[in-house]
């Protein structure tokens, strides 16, 4: 019962064994030289071409046909159960994996480390470089290219239908986007935490920083550069094309120019309903108060002040050079001078068209 039966066909040259003990079939052909192994224990059929020298396994248990082709030295296995094709080539040192269900190609190349995946149905083709530690993803329906380099660590994605460039480098923790179509370069800084945006076509350049809450713009068409500081809520804008500076100070609610090219700095005060004016050119100072209707003026150069009262219609002079005080009053149609170097005081009343003259020293 043990004993395998032996059938020789001389005129097809084949040899068929049937081995009753292990379930096996072999057909040994010499004219066509196969060996055929049928294993109906376990349900290969093994293939021996030794003409172009190929091994064929087809199991039907676990459904996979391997082909060992000795000549081209490929080693290819189909497995029909959860679809792929693994093709591993010898002579270049290369793994090909077809899935039919999910519709990968998936390539090892063993020479230079790469693993590179065509993925025809959500369309990727990814390429891991495990000797430079690249991985790039090449995303055919919405077109970007994910390159992540584990060596320099930067993720870098190129969109193409968009247009953008993004580069995540873990080492220095930037993310610096690259939009072509809009003309945009964006840098996420986390380490800084400052967020920078260049804008190439209007040419401006904005910096968020997040540690300590401002935003910086600076636009090089327009040569002026803002700054909006959340901590201590002021808004500065740097203008070198008429070289002015403008402070917002939400907190205080003044608001402070610096005027380079004509030298004076004007203050908003919003508070107090007042605006300053520093002119360095002509060393005065200028004080317009809306809540009281009065305008001061602080001249340095001559050493006088002036103070013109709206409310009550009045000009009053000091001048510190004469030591004198004139007041203008526009209500009584009256001038008035206190000269403290003579000791006098002289009214001017126009209206009973007289001179008063009050002279303290005599």
């Amino acid at each position: 019962s043990t004993r395998p039966i032996t059938i020789h066909k001389k005129s097809t040259r084949p040899i068929t064994v049937h081995d009753m003990s292990i379930y096996t079939i072999t057909i040994h052909n010499k004219s066509t030289r196969p060996k055929i192994i049928h294993e109906k224990s376990t349900r290969p059929i093994t293939i021996h071409e030794k003409s172009t020298r190929p091994i064929t396994i087809n199991d039907k248990s676990t459904r996979p046909i391997t082909i060992h082709d000795k000549s081209t030295r490929p080693e290819t296995n189909h497995n029909r159960s959860t679809r792929p094709i693994t093709i591993h080539d010898k002579s270049t040192t290369l793994i090909a994996i077809h899935k039919k269900s999910t519709r990968p190609i998936t390539v090892h190349d063993m020479s230079i480390y790469t693993i590179t995946i065509h993925n025809k149905s959500t369309r990727p083709k990814i390429i891991h470089e495990k000797s430079t530690r690249p991985i790039t993803i090449h995303e055919k329906s919405t077109r970007p290219i994910t390159i992540n380099d584990k060596s320099t660590r930067p993720i870098t994605i190129h969109d193409k239908s968009t247009r953008p460039e993004t580069n995540h480098n873990r080492s220095t923790r930037p993310i610096t986007i690259h939009d072509k179509s809009t003309n945009l370069i964006a840098i996420h800084d986390k380490s800084t935490r400052p967020k920078t945006n260049l804008d190439r076509s209007t040419r401006p350049i904005t910096i968020y920083n997040m540690s300590i809450g401002s935003i910086t713009f600076n636009d090089k068409s327009t040569r002026s550069i803002t700054i909006h500081d959340k901590s201590t809520r002021p808004i500065s804008f740097n203008d070198k094309s008429t070289r002015s500076i403008t402070i917002h100070d939400k907190s205080t609610r003044s608001i402070t120019i610096h005027d380079k090219s004509t030298r004076p700095i004007t203050i908003h005060d919003k508070s107090t309903r007042s605006k300053t004016i520093h002119d360095k050119s002509t060393r005065s100072i200028t004080i317009h108060d809306t809540s009281t209707r009065s305008i001061t003026i602080h001249d340095k150069s001559t050493r006088s002040i002036t103070i013109h009262d709206k409310s009550t219609r009045s000009i009053t002079i000091h001048d510190k050079s004469t030591r004198s005080i004139t007041i203008h009053d526009k209500s009584t149609r009256s001038i008035t001078i206190h000269d403290k170097s003579t000791r006098s005081i002289t009214i001017h009343d126009k209206s009973t068209r007289s001179i008063t003259i009050h002279d303290k020293s005599t």
